[in-house]
């Protein structure tokens, strides 16, 4: 029996990119075959544990951003042993308004090659910002309001 310490980084590779496939597509079935049982998953909205969470989780991503295209930045992916880690910007839309995000996300694998942690991390404020700022009329207007508020808050005394 392998440990996730003994899988092939080709193979973990591989497993990132099926995975990232189905994200790009939307498919949340597709995207939950490369998870564990046991999964959890950790992103801006919380941590979700077991595999009926982290499907609850992508079908609320989904519904949320109904069109995605992932573009590698930087790092692209590395890969060492059963952990990669991928430097990529998400382009998305919600409601109908494009946003771009850069995003860092880990993942570890198990011994069946299946996605057993996995933690995104990126800047939900600023995603929220610019889609406030290219929402139409009263709600962007006040969603703008809200979104620049928590923004100035969060970066008192902070020199540009």
């Amino acid at each position: 029996m392998t440990t996730p310490r003994d899988l092939d980084e080709s193979r973990v590779l591989e497993v990132i990119k099926g995975y990232s496939a189905a994200y790009e597509a939307r498919d949340v079935q597709a995207m939950l075959a490369f998870f564990a049982e046991d999964a959890d998953v950790t992103a801006g909205p919380g941590t979700f544990h077991g595999k009926e969470a982290v499907k609850q989780f992508l079908t609320w991503d989904v519904g949320l951003s109904p069109t995605v295209k992932i573009r590698a930045v930087g790092a692209g992916t590395v890969v060492s042993r059963n952990v990669a880690v991928s430097e990529r910007v998400i382009e998305a839309t919600y409601e109908g308004i494009q946003y771009e995000h850069p995003i860092v996300t880990v993942y570890e694998l198990d011994h069946d090659a299946k996605i057993q942690h996995m933690r995104a991390y990126y800047d939900k404020l600023a995603i929220d910002q610019q889609v406030a700022s290219r929402t139409p009329g009263v709600r962007g207007w006040f969603a703008k309001r809200m979104v620049n508020y928590l923004v100035a808050q969060g970066e008192k005394g902070l020199r540009h």
